[in-house]
């Protein structure tokens, strides 16, 4: 289900195993919401399935949820 009322979103982020826990993931979403706030967005959204408690650790929150070919997806927004 998209969700058009809800933007911008921030999508797809990956990091390679050998690069996981240095901070890259923490530095490329903060970087992209320092961005949205210079565009005067008040949120930011992701949607994920197996990384809520990463997003929390960054003042994410869970507000909804939804399934998508039997995966169960969290809807998160960070106020910014």
């Amino acid at each position: 289900e998209d969700r058009k009322d809800l933007n911008p979103w921030i999508s797809q982020v990956y990091v390679f195993e050998p690069f996981r826990k240095k901070g890259y993931a923490s530095a490329m979403i903060n970087a992209v919401c320092q961005e949205a706030e210079k565009l005067h967005y008040k949120s930011i959204y992701i949607r994920t399935d197996d990384q809520e408690e990463f997003y929390k650790k960054l003042a994410w929150q869970t507000f909804d949820q939804q399934s998508e070919n039997e995966v169960n997806y969290k809807l998160m927004r960070k106020t910014i």
